[in-house]
């Protein structure tokens, strides 16, 4: 973990932290920052030097190791905590997590998918635990929506996996094949009929359908950029085969890569997040960090349960209440098991930006058939 990266993502989350201090406090709510200096050991003195300060409610650490690391202290004290990791082996009553899962992301597009025709899916996914908690999800998102799983596929940090492993899941080598092939037969025939059929065999790469409708490409930043041209070099055409994604493609940049436009992703209510953005600009003169608004959102919602007439609310049963919260980062609850729920909306990459495609709903209430 590099510490001082850590440090430039406390100090944006404190800023977060405190806009929303600012903005809905009173004087019976204080918020007190401590350094968890980006280590386990470090949350852990964080931790105790809260239970020294009476700290009522804990928001953070960002990170799993700490969260470990600082949980067993703050649990043993009756100490409620809401981390901003989203590693869920580090979930459990009284340790709530409110990081964006990528579970919840995958299972929502999957979802979306399956409504909109999705019948056959791959998956892209890194090597690693990232990679295998994705795969898993779309085992499961998978089964419960009736898609048929072509085939997921691992790939390493260097870019040359990424080209193996979309070569092997779109079937290349056999679609390059059945073209050469049908290329020979044709001209081994020589009459005008199959002359006319060969010439626009001429243009392509490849020939038949590929294996499956939608591919998930569990990627981001310079893996999603290389993979988005491997898709090309392997004569993928993403307008027949839908790409599926996660928040991270919600970047500005995502659809300069052409093969990324028209692809769909699930993420956080956009429109939400802006009257946010605008506020923190404005304060800070600056972007605000992508867990800027949960952040807010949290310390916002610890200001609104501590500053009652009748001292702070903190309980277990006032947190995990079913009907959730609203905020920054749109529609949010707490689970009794230590996880969270958020309303996701999904939105279609465009070459400028993005669009909504399928709105986030507005309570955690059960769809009616």
């Amino acid at each position: 973990m590099c510490i001082r990266h850590s440090a430039d993502i406390g100090r944006a989350l404190l800023d977060a932290a405190s806009l929303a201090v600012f903005e809905i406090s009173d004087r019976n709510f204080m918020l007190m920052p401590f350094d968890t200096r980006g280590t386990a050991e470090g949350a852990a003195a964080a931790a105790q030097d809260a239970l020294a300060a009476n700290v009522r409610l804990v928001i953070g650490p960002v990170f799993s190791a700490a969260v470990q690391a600082a949980a067993p202290l703050l649990l043993q004290a009756e100490v409620n905590t809401i981390a901003l990791s989203n590693n869920q082996e580090v979930a459990e009553p009284g340790v709530y997590l409110a990081g964006l899962f990528p579970e919840l992301q995958i299972d929502r597009v999957i979802g979306y998918a399956a409504r909109r025709g999705a019948r056959r899916i791959a998956a892209l996914v890194p090597a690693g635990p990232f990679g295998r908690r994705a795969a898993e999800t779309v085992r499961v998102s998978a089964a419960a929506d009736s898609i048929d799983i072509v085939e997921i596929r691992a790939y390493g940090p260097p870019g040359d996996e990424i080209a193996e492993a979309v070569r092997i899941i779109s079937d290349y080598e056999t679609r390059r094949k059945a073209l050469q092939e049908q290329r020979k037969t044709l001209k081994a025939l020589e009459d005008e009929g199959s002359k006319r059929a060969l010439k626009p065999l001429e243009i392509l790469e490849t020939l038949g359908p590929l294996p499956f409708d939608a591919l998930l490409v569990a990627a981001s930043g310079e893996d999603l950029v290389n993979a988005a041209a491997q898709l090309g070099n392997f004569d993928v055409d993403t307008k027949r085969s839908r790409l599926l994604g996660l928040s991270s493609w919600a970047a500005p940049n995502t659809g300069r890569e052409p093969a990324l436009v028209g692809g769909w992703y699930a993420v956080p209510p956009l429109d939400a997040d802006d009257e946010f953005s605008l506020k923190y600009k404005w304060m800070y003169d600056s972007d605000p960090h992508p867990l800027g608004p949960a952040t807010y959102d949290l310390v916002a919602l610890a200001a609104i349960l501590g500053s009652g007439d009748d001292g702070p609310q903190f309980d277990r049963a006032i947190l995990t209440t079913e009907t959730g919260f609203a905020g920054a980062g749109g529609l949010f609850r707490l689970r009794a098991d230590g996880l969270s729920e958020r309303r996701l909306e999904v939105r279609e990459v465009l070459t400028n930006g993005s669009r909504v495609i399928d709105p986030a709903r507005t309570s955690f209430e059960a769809l009616s058939n």
